[in-house]
Order: C-alpha cells, then structure tokens, then sequence
C-alpha cells in the first residue's frame, strides 16, 4: 500500500520506485486487484458513512465541474481541441468532499455528463438541494429534469448570447459564487501527480487512481 501511494503522490513509472518498498511489479499486480475488487471506492464509500453519522455532510447545497485529463491512447479516449483525453466530473459538498465521480472520454458534452455524474454518488439516499455549475450546463430541459425526477434545483448562469427567455431566477445565482470549491477540490486532486495525466491505457485502472484519492481526501475531514 505504501508503494501504491508513493505512486499516487508522486505519479512516477512503477519501475521507478525507490528499494525501500517491495518490487514494483508486487505493487502494481496489488493495485489492478484492489481496484478490480473495489477496494478503493470501499473505502471511500466507508469514509463518506463516517462523515454522514457524524452530521458533517452538508446537502444544502453540491457543487460539480468537469476537468480534463490528457490520454494519449486506451479506451474511453475522445478527441477535443486540447488533444486526445477523458473528462473527469466530480460533485463536491460545502466542504469539497467529493460525493461522486464519473470519468468518460473527453468528446461528449458536459450536460449530458451531469446525470450520470449524479447516479454515482456514494451516498444514493441523499440529494442535494441545489447543485451549482458554470454555464457549460445552461440547458432548460436539463434544469426541468433535475427538478422534476430528483428535486434537485440546477444553479448555473446563462451562457453569452443567449436567445432564450432567462429562465434562472438572479437570486438563486447568488450562489454561484461558491462554485470555487469544486475548483479548490480539482487543485487537491492535483496533488496526487496520478491523477493529472491518464497514463494508464484502461479506464478501469485509472478510475482507481480517482478513488484513491478520493478516499485520501476524504480522510481529511475526519
């Protein structure tokens, strides 16, 4: 485990892992188990039961974005102006927790990814009551959606040049000032240098980086 972490952190080749651990080839055989198991998103689920026991999650409010990772080859690769990668979508709490996470190829428009996004949250009986987003997710029919099936209010501004009738009332963007914390989430993500690059040709394999570090940040709050 502290192989697979020294990895993580550091985001070096499995051949290059100091003496001090086991072989790399011990540690990387480990890591394709415990993800194929489910082992890290486990304990992440386990962390975040933690913290709903201890009241520290607030469902007021959720605030979610998408970052880029770059790919050069392997599955679940779309092609975009920025290269060949996969977007990785995250829901954060007030505390920038993170409650889901959803990784596909990086071609495939944002509001689409939302729902999804919010099929996979490690919490399933809880909702948030107001999910903020930037403009990427200005859709009518997405908002109608997430009210009506999940009771979920969808803040997000409108996009520039807008034809529409507004249809998002200026108080409830008043939240939308709190969106940094999805970005501040994004920056801790980084520091598990794994994560910033998808090295990894599976996508199965590279989710489990995500978890992995989903589980360590959540561990801070605890």
């Amino acid at each position: 485990m502290e192989g697979i972490l020294f990895v993580l952190v550091t985001g070096c080749q499995w051949g290059k892992l100091p003496k001090c651990f086991p072989s790399s080839s011990t540690c990387c055989r480990r890591f394709d188990e415990w993800t194929r198991w489910g082992i890290f998103e486990g304990l992440w689920f386990a962390l975040l039961e933690q913290l709903k026991e201890l009241g520290h999650i607030d469902w007021r409010e959720a605030a979610a974005d998408a970052w880029f990772a770059r790919t050069k080859k392997g599955d679940s690769v779309g092609n975009t102006k920025c290269g060949k990668g996969c977007n990785v979508v995250d829901i954060v709490d007030t505390k920038g927790t993170p409650l889901a996470v959803h990784i596909t190829a990086a071609n495939h428009n944002e509001v689409k990814l939302i729902e999804p996004t919010l099929d996979q949250l490690q919490l399933p009986h809880r909702v948030p009551e107001h999910l903020i987003y930037d403009r990427a997710a200005d859709s009518d029919a997405l908002r109608k959606r997430l009210m009506d099936q999940r009771g979920i209010e969808l803040v997000c501004p409108h996009r520039k040049g807008r034809k529409r009738k507004p249809t998002q009332d200026g108080r409830a963007c008043r939240k939308y000032k709190r969106r940094y914390k999805v970005e501040r989430t994004h920056s801790w993500f980084h520091n598990f240098r794994r994560t910033i690059i998808r090295y990894e040709t599976t996508l199965l394999r590279y989710t489990g980086w995500i978890h992995l570090a989903c589980a360590l940040i959540t561990l801070r709050r605890l």
